[in-house]
């Protein structure tokens, strides 16, 4: 039974001015909740901003990897091979990686508390033989449907070694990157 004739049901029952008084706050609350829920469930998931993340970077798209991050409270954060802080750092850590030529492999997404985790294997031309790729933990800090954070670990502590200066996660991105 539709909405709307749920309520005028009701009224006719109640009869009277306590009728149409119910009418007119189903056909006004109504609508607006289930607005809000729709408003609620059109938002991408964690795990589709992942794989959203994930494509933005295999396309090298640097503005729509730059686009996905809020610019909310203290501002947004990447930790991985280098870390950047603020969408002008995180620029320039987006433009390292392309021009890097990098790409990933990314499997087994789980949706978290605060947002999401995968999985992938990452390719990198600047890391060379004998490293074809490498195995990371990649995670997101959602905070209002866009990125508050992103974290790459290393899957393979040995790696660390094995990459040497292009893998130092407290280091700021250079800033000639792209240039």
């Amino acid at each position: 039974m539709s909405r709307n004739r749920i309520a005028i049901s009701l009224a006719r029952r109640l009869g009277g001015l306590g009728g149409a008084v119910l009418v007119s706050i189903c056909l006004v609350t109504v609508p607006s909740v289930e607005a809000a829920r729709n408003e609620v469930t059109n938002a991408p998931t964690s795990i589709e901003l992942a794989q959203a993340f994930t494509a933005a970077l295999n396309a090298h798209d640097v503005d729509a990897v730059v686009g996905m991050f809020t610019e909310e409270d203290s501002g947004p954060t990447v930790n991985a091979d280098r870390r950047a802080w603020q969408k002008f750092e995180i620029r320039l850590w987006a433009l390292q990686q392309i021009a890097a030529d990098i790409r990933a492999e990314a499997f087994d997404y789980r949706a978290t508390e605060q947002g999401a985790t995968w999985s992938a294997n990452l390719y990198r031309d600047d890391w060379g033989a004998p490293v074809e790729f490498v195995p990371v933990t990649n995670s997101i800090w959602v905070h209002n449907g866009q990125l508050a954070d992103f974290s790459s670990t290393l899957s393979e502590p040995r790696d660390l070694q094995r990459l040497g200066d292009l893998w130092r996660p407290g280091a700021a991105p250079d800033r000639t990157a792209g240039v």
